[in-house]
């Protein structure tokens, strides 16, 4: 029986190693938090994951999660185009995705290390509490960022400072009843945008992002006064809710760079081989999607995962990146939301390029 090492216990790392687990692997997951917690995260999966939650064995516990098909996007003086979602997603928080995860991996016997890892090649991991590992092989499904990244040089890493790699991304659930079940709204502001939706028990998640420049020596509350709020959207959404959070989630040097797909010899799935901005949506069944994929590599050598993932997964890559350039440009975004309103067809292109097939 083949032993793999997975290097991450997010949604990708989770998700692989459940799939693995159900091929007849041996799975270890290597995960410095313990579960449940809260993560920086739109908190939506796309309707196009839900053959794959269902395989393994997840999507009957999620039938109390809302359903979302309806997205409306505004600009940053407030005019607001509406459409509906032919795919549509569920709205599930990472505390409760993540552990739901986790426990049906248990489930299946997968084993789990609550370490930070120091070092990794191929076949072996290392963690920081001196611990040694040896594998047939090892994924690696960090996130956004992580040491191992520095320490392999990472071309993306290394990088100068650019329009697609200085992102603060902060998170909140809030009480507030301003938008139903079905909807999720996606409010521009200068240099950034706010997503909201409904997750679990009523809540709503509020997340959004905002570039590093634009945070300069301004603290959060001082930040949503000063720009946030000049969207008249957001403006009524602060002011009629209440955070449900002793003070919000924020994570720093956030990059939509393209990135390599190994390094030293070691894959990566998820947010590790390529992040998706959040207006082309779906990093969540992005993360599946990845795992899926590396699985069925890893179970039958015929079937080549780099060159799957450029064949599915990197033109929505493309696609965010490019219409991530047009919002959080005031100027663009109010041009962009006017063509739409004007060419419903335009709106519904653009959704479209943010997800994919069933899988």
């Amino acid at each position: 029986m083949k032993h793999i090492g997975v290097i991450g216990g997010g949604i990708a790392g989770l998700g692989l190693s459940i799939d693995l687990a159900k091929r007849g692997f041996k799975a270890t997951v290597f995960e410095k938090n313990r579960y449940p917690n809260h993560k920086v995260c739109g908190e939506y999966v796309s309707a196009e994951a839900s053959p794959y939650l269902n395989y393994l064995g997840v999507l009957i516990k999620m039938s109390d999660c809302p359903r979302i098909n309806q997205l409306e996007v505004s600009s940053p003086k407030g005019r607001i185009f509406k459409t509906k979602m032919k795919m549509g997603g569920i709205g599930i928080s990472r505390y409760a995705f993540d552990d739901l995860l986790y426990k049906r991996a248990l489930e299946l016997k997968v084993d789990f290390v609550f370490e930070e890892v120091a070092e990794a090649n191929e076949t072996e991991i290392s963690t920081k509490a001196d611990k040694t590992f040896q594998f047939d092989r090892v994924i690696g499904s960090f996130g956004k960022r992580s040491n191992l990244d520095l320490k392999w040089n990472r071309a993306f890493a290394m990088k100068s400072k650019n329009s697609l790699n200085q992102w603060v991304g902060i998170k909140y659930h809030i009480d507030y009843d301003g938008i139903d079940d079905k909807t999720i709204a996606l409010h521009n502001f200068d240099h950034g945008y706010c997503g909201i939706s409904k997750v679990e028990k009523g809540r709503a998640c509020l997340c959004y992002l905002v570039s590093s420049k634009v945070m300069k020596n301004k603290t959060i509350p001082e930040l949503e006064a000063e720009v946030l709020k000049r969207n008249p959207h957001l403006k009524t959404i602060f002011e009629k809710s209440s955070s449900l959070y002793d003070k919000p989630l924020a994570i720093s040097q956030i990059s939509f760079d393209k990135k390599t797909l190994k390094q030293s010899n070691v894959s990566f799935i998820g947010d590790a081989a390529g992040l998706i901005t959040p207006l082309c949506g779906n990093g969540m069944s992005l993360a599946l999607r990845s795992a899926k994929m590396m699985a069925e590599s890893i179970s039958d050598d015929s079937l080549e995962y780099e060159v799957h993932w450029k064949k599915v997964i990197a033109p929505r890559l493309w696609w965010g990146r490019q219409i991530q350039r047009g919002f959080g440009n005031v100027r663009l975004s109010e041009v962009l939301v006017a063509i739409c309103r004007l060419f419903p067809f335009l709106g519904k292109f653009l959704v479209s390029k943010s997800h994919g097939d069933e899988f």
